[in-house]
């Protein structure tokens, strides 16, 4: 934990991230981890550990889709490492953006990478952009609730920092007050008709 502490950089390796999780709160460094101010670095398992919420794809390692815990540093996105395009990688990212309705960074094997920093996200070399499918809206002529996740999705990352504003201010966060639009819109305007 000290040396932690006064490192100016947290480098995470890949390998297993379940593991790596695993000791670190067997070791207790969550908090540590966390509280860190330096620069944080992660490559595969070390990159994916760094979302508050990940998923694995289906490999040698892992038999089946599933989704873990991490450290929150990052949240409001998911990340796909190695993408080779396999069918088994196709099928997690759709179930990612159809489940957690959440955008997507696609980092192809070996030649992808982001950098976040205050609020930001910027890709480096080749890594693509998915965002959830809105077709089912689209069809049901849902067009406020298109644009609200359409707007939700541009704050990325910087929507965290709006999300605890709005929760110091007992405000609803993106997204939840839709419903009470919603209901607005049912309940009051149709009778206005």
């Amino acid at each position: 934990a000290r040396k932690i502490r006064q490192a100016s950089v947290v480098y995470f390796t890949g390998g297993l991230p379940d593991r790596m999780m695993d000791r670190i709160r067997e070791f207790a460094l969550e908090d540590v981890l966390l509280s860190h101010r330096g620069t944080v670095i992660g490559y595969s398992a070390g990159a994916v550990i760094q979302l508050a919420e990940y998923h694995l794809s289906p490999d040698a390692d892992y038999p089946a889709f599933g989704y873990y815990r991490g450290l929150p540093y990052l949240e409001g996105f998911a990340l796909e490492v190695h993408y080779e395009g396999k069918a088994c990688q196709k099928d997690s990212i759709r179930r990612v953006l159809a489940e957690k309705h959440l955008p997507v960074y696609v980092l192809h094997t070996a030649c992808g990478g982001l950098i976040a920093k205050e609020g930001q996200i910027r890709r480096v070399g080749h890594v693509d952009l998915l965002t959830p499918d809105m077709t089912e809206l689209q069809n049901a002529n849902n067009w406020t609730e298109i644009l609200v996740r359409s707007e939700e999705l541009k704050t990325l990352p910087f929507g965290d920092v709006w999300e605890e504003y709005c929760n110091q201010c007992g405000a609803p966060v993106d997204g939840a007050w839709f419903a009470t639009v919603k209901a607005y819109e049912e309940e009051v305007l149709v009778k206005r008709v």
